[in-house]
């Protein structure tokens, strides 16, 4: 079989780092029982709000070598942007919408909102590239010695 399952793709996602995925289902369980925000489809979605997008952002943009510490930090603080953004999207928009409507547009404004939190902020990790200054051509003159040409 040449194309691999969309299952195979999704464990091979989330088990490249199993801390985040640790505790974003942490977070998302806690959000998914703790956080009483209406029916249980709109729990589930404030749940796949933590566990599939914000995931998904950590693993694209976040540092190539990283400690556990700073992944589990960087996951709670993801988390609980995450949840306030939720809930106050949904406490908005449930006086002048049904409830799952108003959750889908809280999804929707959520994902949104992780997304330019995490790509319009610079990395402060270093992740960036240094650009070198090129030489101009031509500069790469053979050093003369103490006995060089006259």
């Amino acid at each position: 079989m040449a194309e691999q399952s969309t299952y195979r793709r999704l464990v091979g996602i989330y088990a490249e780092d199993a801390t985040a995925t640790a505790t974003g289902v942490v977070i998302a369980l806690v959000a998914f029982f703790a956080i009483p925000v209406g029916p249980i489809e709109i729990r589930l979605l404030l749940a796949l709000a933590v566990v599939g997008t914000l995931l998904n952002l950590f693993e694209l943009h976040a540092p190539e070598e990283r400690t556990r510490g700073f992944t589990v930090a960087w996951v709670l603080a993801g988390g609980a942007l995450t949840v306030a953004l939720f809930v106050v999207g949904f406490l908005l928009a449930a006086p002048f919408v049904e409830a799952v409507y108003a959750g889908l547009a809280s999804f929707l404004v959520t994902s949104i909102g992780q997304y330019v939190a995490v790509v319009s902020t610079k990395p402060i990790w270093g992740d960036e590239e240094e650009e070198e200054e090129a030489e101009p051509p031509g500069s790469e003159l053979p050093t003369q010695g103490r006995g060089g040409r006259r």
